[in-house]
């Protein structure tokens, strides 16, 4: 946890350029799909948050760019990083029961195009992955996923407003997750191959222009073929809520959120749940 407190720490200090306006307020697309990531309902989106969905969850996530700016355009390479931990038990006030650390590094092109009267950002991405879930109570094993992505993201200024849809394919390989305590015997050099695919929308702006506050929209979903060793996976997400971006780094978001589905982390292979709640997060 520390080392990636000391991560998120030095990735703000590189990504710190002039405040750029939000893309609600007339900024550029670029600047939009890249709050978008932040903005999104993925429960794997690198935010640092804090929230409660049927128990307390907390997370330290971060962008950290290698190669240009984070909202920048041409080429761009990025260290994505999350660190979530959570409780299965209502009554814990700490979230510390179980946690899930995901890493990856992205490669980005993006580009701004014109689309007549409106401007347009579109981007194409390839990503090496991997997460492992974990039990802090004891329990034996874990589940771990591995996985290269290919990854597209297109937004269109609306005005005050911004709509971006990414879409994900994922070819899983040495992913476990039907048991962690079979996976846990393989000690990580176990699994098997599969597919997933993914879908973010996110639709921002601000209620009047001008006004600092934003208001989201946000949808995933995403579907992990089963085989072998992967089990299957099916979740819907929503969340809305408002943001602001002050004359500092970063966005500061105050959501709802409802899950539909499988759960993410150690017990990601259970029986689908319908859940609802709440929560702060931060990103940059």
């Amino acid at each position: 946890m520390a080392f990636l407190l000391a991560f998120v720490s030095s990735g703000a200090r590189a990504s710190a350029q002039p405040v750029v306006r939000p893309a609600s307020t007339q900024a550029s697309p670029a600047q939009a799909q890249s709050d978008a990531r932040m903005l999104s309902a993925s429960p794997d989106a690198p935010v640092v948050s804090l929230g409660w969905r049927n128990t307390l969850r907390g997370a330290v996530g971060a962008r950290m760019p290698i190669v240009g700016a984070l909202a920048g355009t041409g080429f761009l390479l990025q260290l994505p990083a999350l660190i979530e931990l959570h409780n299965t038990s209502p009554t814990q006030a700490v979230p510390w029961e179980y946690w899930r650390g995901r890493l990856a590094i992205e490669a980005i092109y993006r580009r701004e195009v014109a689309l007549g009267a409106r401007k347009a950002a579109f981007a194409g991405a390839f990503a090496v992955e991997h997460e492992s879930d974990h039990s802090s109570k004891g329990h034996p094993g874990f589940v771990n996923l591995n996985s290269l992505s290919l990854r597209g993201d297109s937004t269109v200024a609306l005005g005050i407003h911004a709509l971006t849809v990414a879409l994900v394919t994922r070819l899983h390989v040495l992913t476990c997750t039907t048991n962690a305590v079979t996976c846990g015997n393989y000690g990580g050099k176990g699994g098997s191959v599969t597919f997933e695919t993914a879908m973010d929308v996110v639709f921002d702006g601000t209620f009047v222009k001008g006004y600092p506050y934003r208001f989201f929209v946000a949808l995933h979903g995403a579907w992990l073929v089963s085989n072998e060793l992967a089990a299957t996976e099916r979740r819907l997400v929503l969340d809305t809520g408002v943001a602001l971006r002050p004359a500092t780094q970063g966005l500061y978001q105050l959501y709802f959120t409802a899950l539909a589905g499988n759960e993410v982390g150690y017990y990601r292979m259970a029986p689908a749940v319908l859940q609802a709640g709440f929560g702060v997060r931060w990103g940059f």
